[in-house]
């Protein structure tokens, strides 16, 4: 079925192909496929449509959980830095430096 050729004669290695049933077939199963595509669209459209929002709305879902963790992660990390550096000042001050009372903040000499 797919070995049938039809010779206008027309072709002389020019760069024109000579037509084939097998082009012709693939074309009417392109046509059908396309147009069962357009016929499950036309019929499941409001499935369709659930599906893609349920989609976005578990994307939204997960990306905003994403964003709250690095946002927990955040301020934990600043939480450790700020002990870290109170506990560093009040060893400090239990050893009597200046740096213990006024942490980075010199005052200005009087």
């Amino acid at each position: 079925m797919g070995g049938s050729t039809i010779d206008d004669g027309s072709y002389q290695g020019g760069g024109r192909r000579r037509w084939c049933a097998s082009n012709g077939m693939a074309a009417i199963g392109v046509g059908l496929g396309i147009l069962l595509l357009v016929g499950v669209l036309v019929r499941f459209w409001v499935l369709i449509l659930a599906v893609v929002i349920i989609a976005i709305a578990v994307w939204l879902i997960h990306d905003s959980r994403m964003q709250r963790q690095v946002r927990h992660d955040l301020e934990e990390q600043r939480r450790a830095d700020l002990r870290s550096r109170a506990d560093a000042e009040h060893q400090a001050f239990l050893r009597g430096e200046r740096r213990g009372l006024y942490g980075e903040y010199d005052p200005p000499e009087v």
